[in-house]
């Protein structure tokens, strides 16, 4: 599912960034924020990964046309909801690229047993295995809840395609 050449965006404090790399990935890091570009390039310096993290606003994402195999974010802040995130994820992965957000995971089940998932739920459109499906900025994706053994993952999977629309 992960190419070999991914974007992490909105990395934050890098541990994926870092697991990626670990696991041999030519992965890059990208985030808005000078207090994360400290704290992550620091770490990633001091695991030998220099020069992997990037300043920039997904927005306006300061890569090359087809730089990317896979663009990974997990629990993105409110940029995913900006049509103009969607253009520049369309620009910036290879014509069979992959993007994968991960929305929101089960919470912890001793606090607010169930409030979480009832919430995220009804954000997402997507409960108990349901899909949603959308075209948005030359991104074709799907919207679904996935099981896991520790509970369920909120997912958005979607593949670059050739149209330029959007659609609910």
């Amino acid at each position: 599912m992960i190419g070999p050449r991914v974007l992490e965006i909105g990395c934050g404090p890098g541990w994926l960034l870092l697991d990626l790399l670990e696991a041999g990935d030519r992965a890059y890091g990208c985030d808005l924020s000078p207090r994360f570009w400290r704290q992550t390039g620091h770490r990633l310096r001091r695991r030998g990964y220099p020069d992997r993290l990037i300043g920039g606003d997904a927005r306006a994402l300061p890569f090359l046309a087809t730089s990317f195999d896979t663009l990974v974010l997990t629990f993105p802040a409110p940029f995913v909801r900006d049509l103009q995130f969607w253009h520049e994820a369309a620009r910036v992965l290879r014509p069979d690229g992959r993007l994968v957000i991960v929305e929101a995971a089960t919470a912890e089940p001793t606090l607010w047993p169930g409030l979480f998932e009832r919430a995220i739920g009804r954000w997402s459109g997507a409960v108990g295995g349901q899909k949603t499906q959308f075209t948005i900025g030359g991104i074709v994706a799907e919207r679904k809840v996935v099981e896991t053994p520790r509970g369920h993952v909120w997912l958005v999977i979607g593949e670059k395609s050739d149209y330029n629309e959007c659609s609910p």
